[in-house]
């Protein structure tokens, strides 16, 4: 029979049973601890075999504790969360997963390239992240497929009452590029994007106004975009942390009249637990920040 190599891993195992009579599921308690459901099963087959005793009771979709469990945790959880609680006020809080907090983060490439780019190296240490990067469109319809478990993107138009909607500010536009040659095509983004329909009406305006004897292309890229314009291959429209990154002067840079608005949006499955709830404040207000930080850029365009 293998031994408890600490009582760190001790408690896990029981915190994962306990867990486990809460959730009715592997995969609810490893979404609650933030751990593989597999890594849930593990902790408390091993506390099965400690105990030679079987611990839990499949009932369809949900698992239930067997009556030697629930007397278990009867008797041992005063014990173990009076050990836990009195660790806790010398600064000696004992982490109750090994696992490192799993972040399944999808970005809007545009904002990786521009405004965010420092994002991913700002989070905690016990943070794996597992990041993904397409356009806003592409990282909102796989967050509600199921794949990313906060999204960082363009604000889409509805966002469902399911999720937490954290509003992160609004990123200024930048025209950008040799603005007095009237010779030179204007380049924008396709009208599919979040950004396009954030500003549609406002930039159609401008343009007709203000760039109507230019040719206008829609590109699929805010990269393809900044790299024409710094060629002086044509004149476009960035998000203003992209015309930033690409480092063009005052002289080839103009604010335009619009913004664009910006959203962190998470499950509610994901925020269950006060370790990830802390993830989520933490990115939350990195992002703010460096949006801050963009609005200083942009006084100095």
């Amino acid at each position: 029979m293998k031994l408890y190599v600490s009582i760190k891993e001790m408690i896990d195992s029981l915190i994962a049973l306990k867990t486990l009579q809460e959730q009715g599921s592997f995969a609810l308690s490893g979404a609650f601890l933030r751990v593989t459901a597999s890594t849930v099963w593990k902790r408390v087959q091993s506390l099965q075999d400690q105990c030679g005793q079987s611990l839990v009771v499949r009932r369809g979709k949900r698992v239930i504790l067997s009556d030697y469990a629930v007397q278990l945790l009867q008797r041992t959880e005063p014990h173990w969360q009076a050990l836990v609680d009195e660790l806790q006020p010398f600064g000696r809080k004992l982490k109750m997963m090994d696992d490192p907090i799993e972040l399944r983060l999808g970005v809007s490439e545009s904002l990786l390239l521009g405004a965010f780019t420092p994002l991913v190296t700002m989070l905690p240490r016990e943070v794996e992240l597992i990041l993904s990067t397409h356009r806003s469109p592409v990282v909102w319809e796989r967050f509600k497929r199921g794949d990313f478990d906060v999204a960082v993107c363009v604000t889409p138009d509805k966002v469902s009452e399911n999720f937490h909607h954290f509003p992160l500010g609004e990123e200024p536009m930048c025209i950008v590029g040799p603005l007095k040659n009237r010779e030179l095509p204007f380049y924008t983004i396709e009208s599919s994007s979040f950004t396009s329909k954030n500003i549609e009406s406002k930039q159609s305006q401008y343009l007709a106004k203000n760039f109507s004897d230019r040719k206008v292309h829609s590109l699929q890229s805010y990269a393809a975009i900044a790299s024409i314009c710094a060629e002086g291959a044509g004149v476009g429209i960035l998000p203003q942390g992209i015309a930033w990154r690409f480092a063009f002067s005052s002289k080839f840079t103009k604010l335009s009249p619009w913004t664009r608005s910006l959203s962190m949006i998470c499950k509610k499955t994901f925020l269950r637990s006060p370790s990830s709830q802390e993830v989520v404040k933490t990115l939350g207000g990195k992002c703010r920040a460096l949006l801050t930080q963009g609005m200083t850029r942009r006084r100095n365009l």
